[in-house]
């Protein structure tokens, strides 16, 4: 259940910004599909995929952050060891990156990623 409400989370998110922000880019890393897999797991690793990257990725910079990183979650997921990496090291790295447990808490993100002066 909670792999399917994190997908139709990020689906949700990924609509709802196409339709917001029109001009601005956002890209989803699916890497996880692509495990189940051993030799389609094994040739994406070697060709760069990192178990934990998260889940979107919007490059647009703003004054303060070079891009904001979301990684979804279902409502009472949580982030795996890997993951927790990746949001720490991108934070420090001047990306702003989270972890989100809706819709709702994604979009606000977002939006506030845009205002924020």
């Amino acid at each position: 259940m909670s792999k399917t409400e994190e997908y139709q989370n990020q689906k949700a998110v990924v609509q709802w910004f196409r339709l917001q922000y029109p001009n601005k880019l956002i890209n989803a890393d699916v890497g996880g599909v692509w495990t189940r897999n051993i030799l389609i797991a094994m040739k994406n690793k070697v060709s760069g995929h990192s178990n934990g990257y998260p889940d979107l990725f919007i490059p647009e910079p703003t004054e303060k952050y070079k891009g904001l990183f979301i990684e979804m979650k279902s409502a009472k997921g949580y982030p795996t060891p890997e993951q927790k990496f990746w949001i720490s090291e991108l934070n420090k790295r001047n990306y702003k990156a989270v972890i989100c447990h809706s819709f709702n808490e994604a979009k606000n993100v977002i939006d506030n990623y845009f205002s924020e002066k």
